[in-house]
């Protein structure tokens, strides 16, 4: 990503103590934001945290793209006290998603799929005899499909 228009709104204030300071107040802005939504997802639903993030059903699986909108919020609130400039900024010079954002992401969810795929490969040539990790489906077809609407809006959101 050279595109001057990426890192020209940057340009004015480039000093690396506001990256290290706006890095770090957004993580933990985003790790109070996750536990935040996780207790408060456990007190609406009388269950405990592990049974609330329990990846293995539908709603665990929600919470858990949920817990993502923290980070949206830590960068949302530190831009503009630290950087001067707004959430919009992040996404280029018109401030707006456009095709090449989507392209360059599929691009790399492929480039890390065929890294991953490729290690699964040759994974039997690190490995001890007999401590391969086993494949199990999780849950059948039919009822993949109807929950993958909900789980792409809540990854794209």
């Amino acid at each position: 990503m050279t595109d001057p228009g990426f890192w020209t709104p940057a340009a004015d204030r480039q000093q690396l103590w506001r990256t290290a300071l706006g890095s770090a107040l957004t993580v933990a802005i985003w790790i109070a934001a996750g536990l935040g939504l996780v207790w408060l997802a456990g007190r609406i639903s009388v269950l405990p945290p592990a049974m609330v993030m329990d990846t293995t059903r539908w709603v665990g699986a929600a919470m858990f793209f949920l817990t993502f909108l923290g980070l949206h919020l830590g960068l949302a609130i530190i831009l503009p006290l630290l950087h001067r400039r707004g959430y919009p900024s992040l996404l280029g010079p018109d401030h707006r998603l456009n095709r090449s954002h989507f392209r360059y992401g599929f691009l790399a969810m492929l480039a890390l799929a065929a890294g991953l795929n490729a290690l699964m490969a040759v994974e039997h040539l690190v490995l001890p005899a007999g401590v391969s990790p086993e494949v199990a489906r999780l849950r059948p077809t039919g009822e993949w499909l109807i929950g993958l609407l909900p789980a792409l809006a809540l990854i794209l959101m």
